[in-house]
């Protein structure tokens, strides 16, 4: 089995019945989040930094939905909880504590799945 497994704030199960059981695709999925979501939290610290706030709530709000259809539960609590803050015009010190927040479950998870991906022979 080249799932990953036992990863923290990474439901395997959840991400597979959102890929109707098709282990191929999930697994193509979570290498495309790898490459496609690493650098989201840069994007949304700069969008903050030139006062874009539809941009920010943009990238927090595709961050939410992409790691929500991967199972990658924790990752959707934070970037949901930062997408809210922004919604709601939280004060910059909440924004930015979401914002760290979710940028370190991110980079542990995608760090996790780098590992995994890694140490297993890719699918052909």
């Amino acid at each position: 089995d080249d799932l990953p497994h036992g990863l923290p704030g990474l439901d395997t199960g959840l991400g597979l019945s959102h890929m109707m059981g098709k282990k191929p695709l999930y697994i193509a999925m979570l290498r495309r989040y790898m490459e496609g979501q690493k650098h989201v939290c840069a994007q949304i610290h700069d969008a903050l930094a030139i006062g874009d706030m539809p941009t920010a709530e943009r990238v927090a709000h595709t961050t939410r939905s992409v790691a929500g259809n991967l199972g990658a539960t924790a990752v959707e609590e934070l970037a949901s909880a930062l997408e809210r803050a922004l919604k709601d015009y939280a004060p910059p010190v909440e924004v930015q504590q979401r914002l760290l927040e979710l940028e370190t479950a991110q980079a542990a998870l995608i760090g996790e799945l780098e590992m995994h991906f890694v140490a297993e022979p890719a699918a052909s």
